[in-house]
């Protein structure tokens, strides 16, 4: 699959604190992803540079890969390198994945989680 094969996106969401998050999306452009798959980059890191290499490889792989930024953290408002309650994290990730995968009973069982630091705190996902 050629890079052209892939779609890339990214956007702005709002947390429940009002924190403004950078999100990003890696998906083939020309069918159906075979599951989504949430890029859960480390303290201090962000997703749309580091994290790059990695959503291109797995949306050429047919996968629907989704990133965020942490309050914080690259391209999110916050203080940077600080998170208050890494809980909150998990809660934002939870919420992206069933809005990513509303309307989508076949992605919804298919969920996946990629982890770096966080992956104690995410293994409830």
């Amino acid at each position: 699959m050629a890079n052209g094969d892939i779609k890339y996106q990214e956007e702005y969401i709002s947390n429940a604190r009002g924190l403004n998050l950078f999100t990003c999306q890696w998906s083939p452009s020309n069918y159906e992803p075979k599951a989504l798959i949430f890029l859960c980059h480390g303290y201090a890191m962000e997703c749309s540079i580091s994290m790059r290499g990695t959503g291109t490889r797995l949306a050429k792989a047919g996968f629907a890969v989704h990133g965020v930024d942490y309050e914080g953290h690259g391209k999110s408002s916050g203080l940077q390198g600080y998170i208050s309650n890494l809980n909150d994290v998990v809660v934002e990730i939870k919420a992206a994945g069933a809005e990513d995968t509303q309307g989508s009973t076949e992605l919804a069982s298919a969920a996946h989680v990629v982890v770096s630091v966080e992956g104690a705190e995410l293994a409830d996902f």
